[in-house]
């Protein structure tokens, strides 16, 4: 009886049924995969991520609410600097107080 060769999708050979490509890719998992997946790993993750107030995420929208009230812009422009790498910026910014003299202004008022 002929043997049967098949086309190996690993490495474009021709094979026989039997036959164990050393190119076909193991299902080990890596050591940063086993690092990452430990209980310590996970709770130094999350204490990292409260100690910098989530940070490292990116607001898709900011809503900014009584600016008339604020000293200085300050708060508002960070929330508007966030977004510089987002395609879809979106923020709303209400005052339900005229601004003062000394505080924020809007930029209509400018």
């Amino acid at each position: 009886m002929k043997e049967i060769l098949r086309t190996c999708k690993h490495c474009g050979g021709m094979h026989g049924e039997d036959y164990v490509c050393p190119k076909k890719p193991t299902n080990k998992p890596t050591e940063q995969f086993i690092l990452r997946s430990t209980y310590r790993w996970g709770k130094t993750r999350d204490m990292i991520r409260k100690r910098d107030c989530f940070h490292g995420r990116m607001p898709n929208v900011f809503l900014a609410d009584e600016v008339g009230d604020l000293p200085n812009n300050y708060a508002v422009e960070s929330m508007r600097s966030s977004q510089i790498n987002i395609l879809n910026k979106l923020g709303c910014v209400i005052s339900t107080k005229y601004p003062i003299k000394a505080g924020f202004r809007l930029d209509s008022e400018r």
